[in-house]
């Protein structure tokens, strides 16, 4: 039986391992019900980077605890951890330092902020050193703090919006794919997209929903009474216009996120780069300018 029984465990692993290098590799979030000691052997060899890594949480087995073990921040781990506790009455054990001592959380900021982070050591400088023992920074302090981060430029601010459009059923494969040769075509570096946009008869896309998921981009869907109300002189599309009511969906989209996100009026002139299609799939860039307004 001790051969059998060592054969069933490899094989479990190697499944285990297979979904867990998933998982890293598309940024997906990790929740284990387990000891914490297993899952930290189980993602071992998979952490490469706190600010890329994915979100990973243990279950206790009877349910009464809930931890973040990995990427609390920039993956989102602490906040799911929270939802998940709040769903099933446990206690969330949240041991990030700057959650504990109530201090101003950098990446936190700055991934909810529009903002790429450059210099990754400043995460540590601020939360040890600018803020020192004050856990209640103001506003003003913040913003100042912030600008002369943005100004030294270990953060830079990100300032475009990127609109889509697609048949649908689009694999996520197809959307990666298209968007990385559109924005590889155009120079610019996905780090400094803010947000990808759609109308709303895509908010269910899972081609596009997994795409931003592993970008780490949030993916805000706007009613075509919005997309409208944006005036004329996109680009126009009367197949599109038959199907859904509305003349183009990428370019406006992408205005859209400028108005609402950045300091930027309703006007077509926000598109630096027009509709581009890719195999089914509509592609445009508006740019914004910064403004800090959370996402």
């Amino acid at each position: 039986m001790g051969n059998l029984e060592t054969g069933i465990f490899r094989c479990h692993m190697d499944e285990v391992k297979k979904r867990l290098r998933f998982s890293f590799q598309n940024k997906r979030a990790v929740i284990f019900i387990s000891a914490a000691g297993i899952a930290v052997r189980s993602i071992a060899e998979f952490v490469k980077d706190k600010l890329c890594d994915s979100p990973v949480i243990v279950i206790s087995e009877d349910g009464r605890f809930v931890i973040p073990i990995l990427s609390g921040h920039m993956g989102g781990a602490n906040r799911l951890a929270e939802v998940i506790a709040d769903r099933i009455g446990a206690f969330k054990a949240i041991t990030t330092a700057t959650d504990i001592n109530g201090t101003f959380q950098l990446d936190n900021y700055a991934k909810y902020h529009q903002l790429h982070i450059v210099d990754r050591e400043i995460i540590k400088k601020v939360a040890s050193t600018h803020v020192g023992d004050d856990k209640n920074l103001s506003d003003e302090e913040i913003d100042s703090l912030i600008r002369k981060m943005i100004n030294d430029e270990a953060l830079i601010p990100k300032k475009y919006y990127l609109g889509i459009g697609c048949r649908r059923g689009k694999s996520f494969e197809e959307i990666e794919k298209a968007v990385n040769r559109f924005l590889s075509e155009n120079k610019i570096d996905i780090s400094f997209i803010s947000a990808i946009s759609s109308i709303d008869l895509k908010k269910d896309e899972m081609g596009i929903r997994q795409f931003a998921d592993k970008s780490r981009l949030p993916f805000v869907i706007y009613s075509s009474e919005e997309l409208l109300s944006l005036g004329d002189g996109f680009s126009s599309s009367e197949v599109v216009k038959e199907k859904i009511g509305i003349d183009n969906v990428c370019e406006r989209a992408a205005v859209a996120a400028a108005v609402q996100f950045s300091e930027r009026t309703s006007d077509k002139k926000n598109i630096i780069i027009e509709k581009t299609v890719y195999n089914g799939i509509t592609l445009a860039l508006a740019e914004g300018i910064w403004s800090g307004k959370e996402i």
